[in-house]
């Protein structure tokens, strides 16, 4: 083994799990998503603290354009419009 790991955790994160954007209306998202950088980082420390070869990842898209803003009539600010054109 190239790496010598024993597993490797990937958390799906946002980008606004690490900056808050002017989205009123949207309170839960960026505060779950700042949870779960917070959940990475201090498994991060552990897992080193108790010296195991486990690996984590956090993976933080940008915006993606989904029902949500539309179903939760969510008012995007000025500078957000337009930034969710990456459809999946």
């Amino acid at each position: 083994l190239a790496n010598n790991v024993d597993g490797h955790i990937i958390h799906i994160n946002s980008v606004v799990g690490h900056v808050v954007p002017n989205f009123p209306g949207s309170n839960v998202h960026p505060a779950s998503k700042h949870a779960v950088t917070a959940l990475t980082e201090t498994l991060r420390q552990e897992l080193i603290h108790i010296q195991t070869k486990i690996k984590i990842t956090s993976a933080s898209p940008g915006a993606v354009d989904t029902e949500t803003i539309e179903t939760n009539e969510i008012k995007l600010s000025p500078e957000m419009e337009g930034s969710t054109k990456v459809e999946i």
